[in-house]
């Protein structure tokens, strides 16, 4: 190829620095793209590349023919010239190609002046080149670009890489600047805090989020603790605060200050973890606990009662026998048979007594027969309203589709006699004593009803007071033999002892609501059977 006489003093001029500079570098072999209409600068663009064992994969002369070609031309450099024939000017034309193609761009003029300089600065070139080309400053200017052009798409894709990420984890992140602007926030983070994220960018945390301690409910400024610690901080069993929704979430929470490159403090970011599920299971297990330890409490009050109630019978057997003895030696008129007749009948009440601690410690025998508890209700009712005091209603709904029970008659009357005659004593005056029966089935997590209870069909009954209620200290005692609110001379304490060993006794269960001064829900279930 032959070049003009400047051109060939100019290579020789800048051959062995050039040698010199890139001795020993393996260069990849890298393909260029030229577009330009000068025949000359053409030339020494070719001479020099070819030189330097890059790879001239074009030459074009307009910025239309570069917009019709470079579809499939792929090259790794664009050298463009500035000042092009046509419509479009080097600038012009990668401004139509800018967003599309990620390419290094090097421009090429005769001109430096700072309009034309503004101009190819928004199209993001990767260096400038004046005529007359300099073989060194094009090769290092070529290198350059494709270093910048790697760099940048390894941190593109790094920042991908990151976005990606950030926006797939489960837990929630919120980043700010170091004035606690809201910069980014995650696609957990919406969801969990239920706000979008229009609404929190660019708006500072504090005016839209809340933190609050979890054992005190006190307000935390997360960023600038952050930010004066100068450190990541770990807050555990706190709360996120929609400030707008007032939605509330119990958060693990982790913040640290954010770095610029200089190593000064540009911000914050805020890592969470929702843990409603945790404190959901939590609650749930020490649930179940309690729920444990009430069951063998109350096992072990059974079977101590239970022993109690032989041995006190096995008293008042021989006190009885002795007694009858005793009574058949003397005749009838006798004033001392008298006496007799009043330990009989005193033995008597203790012999029942006995009976109602045997049947809390499930000892008492039991008549089952398949039945339904509607019937018994309805059969029960009229005495019921007997029993209850004036301005004391009992109302029954009682659905017809419910199934039947294994269950003995009078133990279910017993029950629900002595429910109702309970919640008649925890009204004062007027109110309403409400049963209603149910159909109810239990197919997952039976541990959150009782310990004690299976998956399936239940029967359930619920008696409703509108009374003067029980604290929770109260209701946590009910069920134990001799516990009573009442005075002394009003009760023995043995009426809910009994409801609760006769429902075991049915394989049933019975839970109790009850809040001070709005009353008390008891809720009785009783496995269903087929007829």
């Amino acid at each position: 190829m032959e070049i003009n006489n400047n051109t060939n003093q100019m290579w020789q001029l800048s051959q062995d620095s050039a040698i010199a500079v890139l001795d020993g570098q393996a260069l990849d072999v890298t393909s260029i793209l030229i577009v330009e209409d000068d025949e000359i600068i053409v030339k020494q663009l070719q001479y020099f590349l070819n030189k330097f064992e890059y790879s001239v994969l074009d030459v074009l002369k307009s910025g239309e023919e570069l917009i019709e070609k470079l579809n499939y031309l792929e090259p790794d450099v664009l050298i463009m010239d500035i000042e092009l024939s046509g419509e479009l000017d080097g600038i012009s034309a990668v401004e139509k190609l800018h967003n599309q193609y990620k390419l290094p761009i090097i421009y090429l003029s005769a001109k430096t002046d700072r309009k034309t300089l503004r101009r190819a600065h928004y199209t993001d070139p990767f260096g400038y080149l004046t005529k007359p080309i300099n073989p060194i400053e094009l090769c290092f200017t070529i290198e350059l670009a494709i270093y910048k052009h790697n760099a940048e798409q390894k941190l593109q894709t790094q920042r991908e890489w990151l976005k990606t990420a950030l926006t797939s984890i489960g837990d929630g992140v919120i980043s700010t600047d170091n004035t606690g602007v809201v910069t980014f926030i995650n696609p957990s983070a919406e969801i969990d805090l239920q706000i979008k994220s229009e609404a929190l960018l660019n708006r500072e945390f504090n005016s839209i989020l809340t933190m609050l301690d979890g054992d005190n409910n006190a307000p935390i400024d997360p960023v600038k603790q952050a930010i004066r610690q100068d450190c990541s901080i770990q807050f555990n069993n706190h709360i996120l605060q929609n400030k707008a929704t007032g939605h509330s979430l119990p958060v693990d929470c982790t913040i640290a200050p954010l770095f610029n490159s200089k190593k000064q403090i540009s911000g914050s970011i805020i890592i969470f973890r929702d843990i409603s599920q945790r404190i959901k299971d939590y609650q749930e297990k020490s649930q179940l606990e309690a729920q444990l330890r009430h069951a063998q409490k109350m096992e072990a009050i059974g079977q101590l009662t239970s022993g109690i109630a032989h041995e006190f019978n096995n008293i008042i057997t021989g006190i009885s026998s002795y007694t009858e003895l005793a009574q058949a030696e003397l005749p009838p008129e006798d004033p001392i048979q008298r006496y007799h007749r009043t330990i009989l009948k005193q033995l008597g009440q203790a012999m029942l007594l006995t009976r109602k601690l045997l049947t809390f410690s499930r000892n008492e025998d039991l008549h089952f027969q398949t039945t339904d508890l509607n019937n018994i209700i309805d059969n029960h009712l009229q005495f019921l309203q007997h029993t209850i005091k004036d301005g004391v209603t009992i109302k029954a709904d009682l659905d017809s589709n419910i199934g039947l029970v294994n269950a003995d008659v009078n133990a279910l009357e017993q029950i629900i006699t002595n429910l109702c005659l309970n919640a008649r004593d925890a009204i004062e005056d007027n109110g309403t004593i409400e049963l209603h029966t149910e159909q109810y089935e239990i197919t997952t997590n039976p541990q959150h009803y009782s310990v004690n209870i299976s998956p399936g069909s239940y029967v359930k009954l619920t008696v409703k007071d509108n009374g003067a209620g029980m604290d929770e200290e109260t209701r946590q005692k009910i069920f134990e033999p001799f516990f009573t609110t009442k005075e002394a001379t009003n009760g023995s304490g043995l009426g809910l002892s009994i409801v609760y060993g006769l429902v075991e006794q049915h394989h049933g269960w019975i839970n109790c609501i009850s809040y001070p001064q709005i009353g008390t829900v008891f809720e009785l279930y009783f496995p269903a059977t087929q007829p």
